[in-house]
């Protein structure tokens, strides 16, 4: 059932990415009836092939083999854990993505071996970002430059976060755009910097950021 649920996976996300969670824009693409597509969504009803084949279509999603993933135009993403202050690798090859080299050379100088899928807890960056997210970070030398207003992950006093940066004057400022939690905001002051490390740059989370 991997396949499957990946594959439903997919559909859901690609309904509140490309169709901006309306699922009437979505049915009309899809050919398919509102309130069956309402039910999919909501309860994963329809898993016959043939709707699940046309909903796919109208996502624009694509199968691949992790062979075909590995032919110099795919780049094969492995997945990493969050592990106290550090991303570890979960070993697992067939629970990463799969983006196409031209795409990640147009967005990143850095390799596929700097780059790693972790997926997202909390929901410190909601609405942007929400809890189960597969976030794409750039783990390379460059990626971890800060730029205003990108977002990063960050490690503070042994524990990690997904923030996005600020301009403070003397002080190193990183917030979540849910501002219901504006307590979990990080300032870095001159001198605390020996309990800070910038782990990534997040470029993608089914949508650029």
């Amino acid at each position: 059932m991997g396949f499957l649920n990946d594959l439903i996976q997919a559909i859901q996300d690609a309904h509140a990415t490309k169709f901006g969670g309306v699922t009437l824009r979505m049915a009309k693409v899809s050919d398919f009836d509102p309130a069956g597509l309402a039910r999919f969504l909501e309860k994963n009803e329809h898993k016959k092939l043939e709707p699940l084949g046309r909903l796919a279509d109208a996502c624009d999603l694509m199968v691949i083999s992790q062979q075909t993933a590995r032919t110099p135009e795919y780049a094969f993403i492995a997945r990493a854990s969050v592990k106290g202050a550090a991303l570890v690798d979960d070993g697992k090859e067939d629970k990463g993505l799969a983006y196409r080299a031209d795409w990640l050379s147009s967005r990143t100088a850095s390799g596929a071996d700097a780059l790693r899928v972790v997926l997202l807890e909390g929901d410190g960056m909601h609405p942007t970002l929400c809890q189960g997210d597969q976030l794409l970070v750039d783990q390379g030398a460059a990626a971890k430059a800060l730029v205003l207003d990108k977002v990063y992950l960050v490690s503070v006093s042994g524990h990690i976060y997904v923030k996005r940066f600020r301009s403070a004057p003397g002080r190193l400022l990183f917030m979540g755009d849910n501002r219901e939690r504006a307590y979990e905001d990080l300032e870095i002051r001159p001198g605390e910097e020996g309990d800070f490390a910038v782990i990534g740059r997040v470029l993608w989370a089914g949508k650029e950021l």
